[in-house]
């Protein structure tokens, strides 16, 4: 480690204290808790930013890999860790010292540190910074506004809301796939099981956030609430606050960001499914292990969910077995990709028409419209050409695994297919029985 980032800790450590104490001058009546949470925001907003600039290749913001770092990274990096030893002072002094956020603080440190001393593993380090501290400010918001009095109102609800939605999408979509480059690269050891540490407690707040979202939207469907002026805030609490939504629109991402990087990682345009049975590229891989990461999310949340579909766990269990395998043996990557374009190319209209009704526009023409393109998409994808693939990977030498999720994934998609073509009968058959009722003149 250089000298000069030696002196950059040791300098920040004493930058972050004197703005601590001009925090406190400044805000006398407010609690300790308060000023800290305002210096652990702009900690945030500058890591994010440092972060964000010290990446090396835009197009591939973990390029390269289990490499040297940049002065840069350093530079990032030792500037949290300056903030880590300013903020671990401060739990010192604080009364409720939570053993979540004391493991949390020592992973990032110890991690932080090694990476810093081996000066190595740039890319990966200031990727975590970044997933780390984006939903940083929107977690000291939250708290801020309940020191301020807004503590039960629907500004504080929004805030936990964006702050939910921002957390889950870095942790737990993005984390176990920075996770997984990190274990797989040749990393230290110490790297490595920050790595996972940081993962695993992410895990666990992602449960308990999920768990605090719960319980307030229960809590303010129980409260019977007089009529009064809806506020701009409760319009957006109402539109972008209910769990439904919120997770659908996670869901949207997903197969947004899956289906683009499926289609990225296609190796011959004239033929997406060569090579068969060959080694798996490493766009390949990542496309799929993102796809992981979001079926283990996806898994939790279904924890949550009151009514659990049969056909749902299994679709999800196949993709996860089949995925995890392709992983494993590092081949079949262009049929593992075929098959996931196929399954997430219909999954955005899919979402779509549960945010339609959820936003007042059940049994309407623009809800018809989406279920109709949701089922022409899926039927041509799932149909036509899920049966090719699945007949493709039978026949040609892949492991049973994989062969098996093919075999799965086809039978789920004809039962669904099932099921939606008997739902747009349902719906236009409904239609026609109302047009041609006599309406009242």
């Amino acid at each position: 480690m250089d000298d000069s980032i030696i002196n950059l800790i040791v300098f920040g450590v004493v930058s972050w204290t004197t703005l601590f104490l001009l925090t406190r001058k400044l805000f006398t009546n407010r609690s300790f808790d308060f000023c800290n949470r305002l210096v652990s925001t702009v900690h945030a907003i500058l890591a994010v930013s440092l972060a964000s600039i010290s990446v090396q290749d835009s197009s591939c913001p973990l390029c390269p890999l289990a490499s040297r770092s940049s002065h840069k990274q350093m530079k990032a990096l030792a500037v949290t860790v300056a903030y880590l030893i300013y903020d671990f002072v401060c739990c010192l002094f604080d009364k409720q010292v939570k053993i979540d956020n004391l493991i949390h603080h020592l992973v990032s440190t110890v991690g932080l540190v090694a990476g810093l001393a081996y000066e190595w593993c740039g890319s990966e380090m200031v990727a975590a910074l970044w997933l780390t501290e984006i939903s940083s400010p929107f977690l000291h918001l939250r708290e801020i506004l309940k020191e301020l009095g807004y503590k039960n109102t629907d500004i504080n609800l929004a805030a936990d809301v964006l702050f939910a939605m921002i957390f889950s999408c870095a942790r737990m979509i993005g984390g176990p796939y920075l996770t997984y480059v990190t274990l797989t690269a040749d990393n230290p050891v110490l790297i490595k099981a920050m790595a996972l540490g940081l993962q695993l407690v992410s895990a666990f707040w992602f449960y308990k956030i999920a768990r605090m979202i719960m319980y307030k939207f229960s809590r303010r469907t129980k409260v019977n609430i007089a009529p009064s002026k809806i506020s701009l805030v409760m319009c957006f609490v109402r539109l972008v606050a209910t769990t439904f939504f919120f997770t659908s629109l996670i869901y949207s991402t997903h197969a947004i960001l899956a289906v683009t990087l499926a289609s990225i990682s296609v190796q011959d345009w004239s033929c997406p499914l060569c090579p068969l049975t060959s080694r798996s590229s490493h766009k390949q891989m990542r496309a799929m292990a993102v796809t992981m990461a979001y079926l283990i999310y996806d898994f939790v949340c279904c924890l949550f969910d009151k009514q659990v579909k049969i056909d749902n766990s299994i679709h999800h269990l196949v993709s996860a077995i089949g995925l995890g395998a392709g992983l494993a043996y590092e081949r079949c990557g262009s049929i593992l990709i075929a098959a996931l374009w196929l399954t997430e190319i219909s999954s955005p209209f899919l979402h779509l028409r549960e945010i339609l009704k959820e936003l007042g526009y059940r049994n309407t023409d623009v809800n018809l419209a989406a279920d109709v393109l949701f089922a022409v998409i899926f039927s041509s994808a799932r149909m036509i050409g899920g049966p090719y693939v699945t007949y493709v990977t039978l026949s040609t030498d892949n492991p049973i695994l994989i062969k098996a999720m093919s075999f799965g994934l086809q039978l789920v998609s004809t039962f669904w297919f099932y099921k939606i073509a008997r739902m747009i009968m349902y719906k236009f058959s409904r239609r026609t029985k109302a047009k041609s009722a006599p309406s009242n003149m």
